[in-house]
């Protein structure tokens, strides 16, 4: 018989190039990556010494005899090991194997076990297969005993699979069962054609199926900073909490980096990250980085002792906590470093979300620098949580709430416009902060509902009491950075105007001065458009952050809203007045109205007055009211004013 060499040839390949793929990617040792480089390496031995022990059948060598029936036996327990490897590499989804006893997990090894014993006693009994003297292979009765065996861990694997059901991954249930149909129809065909030798070479295919759609390499790796992301730190804890499998913990969190990268621009930060993450590589060679946000990164450590994890942690606090020079440029870093045993310490993978968000949302520069779980504020991720919870139950009801805080005149005293100023309230936590709630909508993805239920609430308001004939010229609503990156923004936003039957002019909409960290042609385009429609623009919050005049000069601003710190700062040191001054002067110049926010003393409209401030708002004038209340100022103040 003249055997077709080829598949075995094309699945040596395909495992040699999985292999070096699996290795180049910084091979995470955990029990699933165990597994599956296992069964790599199993299948590659399988088509090699299929491979060896077909293109031996040669009689003229005389030691092909041995060589061949060496290699058969090779066979004979690698292919059953990759089924049975295959089966362990299922049941690390499956949260079955926690709960197995080890008696359990023996008794599941049995088939393997006695497939491998009836392999190398073949030289005994001969009952698995013969080698004739033309040096031809003869299967023997034994042989159904490996069929038997391939059913038992068939039936494993779909049952690992059902077994997790609830929480697997549907691309995870197609690969398995992709490869079982593949397994089966080689060996059936195989059986059947025993000259093809494509039972290795499905399995091959198979294979690469699985590391392209499961592993995803690609998805999970941030090939700028040669580092796994959010994503593959969320694989890759999965694994160890299924498996029980303790592992060390660090989490840095850098600050400043928002002022970094305004300052710097994005090109010197990633630089900044390179350089960061090759000092890592050099320094230490058994931790595991992955970046889980723009100035978070966790690192996992599975091979450690304890003194030497806090070794580490300890010097990476001081390394990051200092100077360091990119280019011709000095950067100081600040960071906190949090370190945790696990499962010691955080017990479940919820916890090491915890705590990773903890020191990545509420703690600050000036705090602590090097924290262990018990010393972080955990109150507030549970805090943070029922927000979360309330924000997703509010979405559709009436619980968000639209105030409107008056912007006052400052040549007539009189109420010009008003800022519309969205409000959660909550049975369980009453008022909730929008400095809370806002920034946690974002994270979810329901700012847009917000952003949209208080611009068609703002218009509807409009419409129904006819604001222009009370002296209100237009009101002011903020925009999210998330709404402006919206490529139909424009759309949406007219649909409401068209829907409630009022003019673009009436709507002012704020845009945050921060907001220019996103900025980008979606933006560009969106403010464009919205102009071109009639409405008018305020950069809120000028001076909260890094201010820059080009933001200024290209976008359609009339109105420039002075943040409320500089006003108070100014009263305070004489160094801010002259910045407020100088706002104000420069706003002038430019063509831009002002608006004073945080206006709470008559001091305050004194100097702004004196400085031609055009604009008041604040609590010296009137605190956010609801609806009722604001439409029942304006009220009185027409009555005022026809007196």
């Amino acid at each position: 018989m003249e055997y077709i060499i080829y598949f075995d040839i094309a699945a040596i390949a395909v495992m040699m190039v999985l292999i070096i793929a699996f290795f180049l990617g910084r091979y995470l040792q955990t029990y699933q990556n165990d597994r599956l480089i296992r069964l790599f390496w199993m299948n590659l031995i399988t088509a090699i010494s299929d491979l060896i022990a077909t293109i031996t059948q040669d009689p003229s060598y005389p030691g092909n005899l041995l060589i061949q029936t060496v290699f058969h036996q090779v066979y004979f327990i690698a292919h059953p090991a990759c089924l049975w490897l295959f089966y362990l590499y299922c049941n690390t989804f499956s949260k079955h194997e926690r709960s197995q006893a080890v008696e359990t997990r023996i008794l599941l090894s049995v088939p393997f076990a006695l497939t491998t014993l009836i392999s190398l006693t073949n030289p005994l009994h001969e009952m698995l297969f013969t080698i004739d003297a033309d040096y031809l292979y003869h299967r023997g009765p034994l042989t159904y005993v490996f069929y038997a065996s391939a059913v038992f861990y068939t039936i494993l694997c779909l049952n690992c699979i059902q077994f997790a059901k609830s929480g697997i991954n549907k691309k995870l249930k197609y690969c398995t069962f992709a490869f079982l149909v593949m397994m089966i129809t080689s060996v059936f065909v195989q059986y059947i054609f025993p000259e093809l030798l494509i039972e290795s070479f499905a399995a091959a295919l198979v294979l690469l199926i699985i590391y392209i759609t499961l592993e995803r390499p690609g998805e999970f790796i941030e090939t700028e900073l040669g580092v796994m992301n959010s994503g593959g730190l969320r694989m890759v804890l999965e694994s160890l909490y299924t498996m029980k499998e303790p592992f060390a913990l660090i989490v840095i969190k850098f600050h400043g980096i928002r002022m970094i990268r305004e300052t710097f621009g994005e090109e010197y930060l990633r630089d900044l990250y390179q350089q960061i993450m090759r000092f890592i590589n050099q320094n230490y060679k058994k931790l595991y980085v992955f970046h889980y946000s723009q100035s978070t990164f966790a690192i996992v450590m599975t091979d450690y002792e304890e003194a030497e994890f806090m070794k580490i942690a300890i010097e990476l606090e001081r390394e990051f906590n200092g100077e360091w020079a990119v280019g011709e440029s000095i950067t100081h870093l600040t960071a906190t470093v949090g370190y945790a045993l696990c499962p010691k310490e955080l017990r479940t993978i919820a916890d090491v979300d915890d705590f990773i968000n903890v020191l990545r949302l509420s703690v600050r520069g000036e705090d602590k620098t090097l924290l262990a779980p018990d010393q972080v504020d955990m109150d507030w991720i549970i805090r943070k949580r029922n927000i979360e919870r309330i924000v997703k139950d509010a979405i559709g009801t009436d619980r968000f709430q639209v105030y409107y805080q008056p912007i006052i005149d400052a040549k007539t005293d009189r109420i010009i416009s008003a800022e519309a100023l969205v409000r959660l309230q909550s049975e369980e936590l009453g008022d909730i902060s929008p400095e809370e709630f806002i920034p946690i909508a974002e994270e979810q993805g329901n700012i847009i509902w917000i952003g949209e239920h208080v611009f068609r609430s703002v218009c509807r308001m409009i419409s129904a009491n006819n604001l222009y004939k009370k002296g209100v010229e237009y009101i002011e609503i903020n925009l999210s950075t998330v709404q402006c990156l919206q490529s139909n923004l424009s759309e949406r936003l007219m649909s409401i105007i068209k829907e409630t039957q009022i003019l673009p002019q009436y709507i002012s909409l704020e845009i945050t001065e921060t907001a220019r960290a996103v900025f980008n042609k979606t933006f560009s385009d969106n403010i464009d458009s919205l102009s071109k429609n009639g409405f008018s623009f305020a950069i809120d919050d000028y001076g909260s952050g890094n201010s820059n005049l080009n933001y200024l000069l290209h976008l359609p601003f009339n109105v420039l809203k002075i943040d409320k710190n500089i006003l108070w700062d100014a009263f305070r040191e004489s160094t801010a007045m002259i910045v407020l001054e100088s706002t104000i002067s420069l706003a002038h110049q430019l063509g831009l109205k002002i608006v004073a926010e945080g206006v709470e003393e008559a001091r305050h409209v004194e100097k702004l007055k004196e400085l031609s401030c055009d604009f008041f708002q604040g609590f010296y004038f009137s605190k956010p009211l609801p609806e009722k209340e604001f439409i029942k100022l304006l009220n009185e103040q027409s009555k005022k004013s026809k007196r």
